[in-house]
């Protein structure tokens, strides 16, 4: 009989003790098992930061705003209540194409944008000061990817600048006199993707995007020196359905991992059923919680790379996309990542996070 300790102080305990239980070694699995909660043991220190989430500014920030009523208070609500303290914006793909001086000033002033990812349009409702309020409301904190694909590091620059500077117009008649206080800026989204038209046009070796990045962390540590940068890195556990460039993380550790606070990585994607046959849930779910194995995996293959290549400065990991991803092609896998079967991946993969 094995006793597993864990902390429980909510559900996301109760879940990290069953994945616990699930996931222990194979050859084990025919004995039982007692799971013995100490509420009074410390076995680590969880970082606020890791309770995260993305918003897009299109689409009226995925629901979050409403035209007629501003920001869903029942939403905020919720969000506050879930403990979510990290908030990323505006979007992943979508960073790379947007400007965000389209997102501050008079809303009905503010033009109506392309989304380049898909053949539609919306008006920036939500962009800085929504951003800002939201997070004021939850208890969270910004978490912001600038345009490194269609912008360039002035404009970057002068976000820094809308967010953090001590005295700043523009901010101050969005209703903000006082700074922000941003620190976590991300450069660029995946950059290394080569699917969509899109995503051609901006796609960048990992030579060109280390010299991209050094040229926005010059101009955007100009405006404040506090910030933390944090670069592009490519997942190793899985191959995304149009392929990184080889040796991006070695390339891009090598050239300027002494100038960078994280290294992004979005390696906990899964099962991602990308164009393929139709597989038994049962089989998709054991590969679901396999995979989490893989991260593992790929985080300690990551912290050998860092420390590899980083000699003067050991950068962070920050995994800015992650969770349950079954399909956006095939409608029979939508709501999977509602079951009680990913949230066991969830807690799984929040073990792993921790460790």
């Amino acid at each position: 009989m094995k006793t597993i300790l864990i902390k429980l102080k909510s559900a996301i305990g109760f879940l990290l003790a069953l994945a616990a239980l699930l996931f222990v070694r194979p050859e084990c699995t025919a004995k039982i098992y007692r799971c013995k909660v100490d509420a009074e043991k410390t076995t680590g220190i969880v970082h606020k930061e890791l309770f995260g989430t993305n918003i897009e500014w299109f689409n009226n920030a995925n629901g979050i705003w409403s035209d007629s009523s501003g920001i869903d208070l029942d939403f905020a609500e919720l969000a506050r209540d879930q403990g979510i303290s990290l908030v990323r914006f505006p979007g992943g793909t979508l960073s790379d194409f947007y400007h965000w001086k389209n997102g501050i000033g008079r809303q009905s002033l503010r033009p109506v944008s392309l989304h380049h990812t898909d053949p539609g349009t919306s008006r920036n409702w939500f962009g800085s000061p929504e951003l800002i309020k939201f997070c004021k409301m939850i208890g969270a904190q910004p978490l912001i990817t600038v345009n490194a694909g269609t912008g360039t590091p002035e404009e970057a620059a002068g976000w820094v600048a809308y967010m953090n500077a001590p005295s700043h117009e523009k901010r101050k008649n969005d209703g903000f006199p006082d700074p922000i206080g941003v620190k976590l800026w991300e450069v660029g989204n995946e950059l290394y993707l080569k699917g969509s038209d899109a995503e051609k046009k901006i796609t960048v070796t990992p030579e060109e995007y280390s010299k991209k990045f050094l040229a926005y962390a010059e101009k955007m540590r100009s405006v404040d020196p506090s910030i933390s940068l944090i670069a592009i890195g490519v997942a190793g556990s899985y191959n995304v359905p149009f392929g990184p460039y080889k040796n991006w993380n070695r390339i891009v550790l090598s050239k300027i991992g002494d100038k960078i606070d994280y290294i992004s990585f979005h390696n906990a994607y899964f099962p991602v059923l990308y164009q393929q046959k139709k597989y038994s849930i049962k089989k998709v779910y054991q590969s679901l919680w396999g995979a989490a194995l893989s991260v593992d995996d790929d985080l300690c293959k990551i912290e050998h790379m860092i420390t590899k290549y980083c000699h003067n400065n050991k950068p962070g990991i920050a995994i800015t996309e992650w969770g349950p991803f079954f399909s956006i092609t095939d409608p029979a896998w939508t709501d999977h990542v509602k079951t009680m079967g990913s949230a066991i991946y969830v807690a799984r993969i929040f073990q792993i996070f921790m460790s």
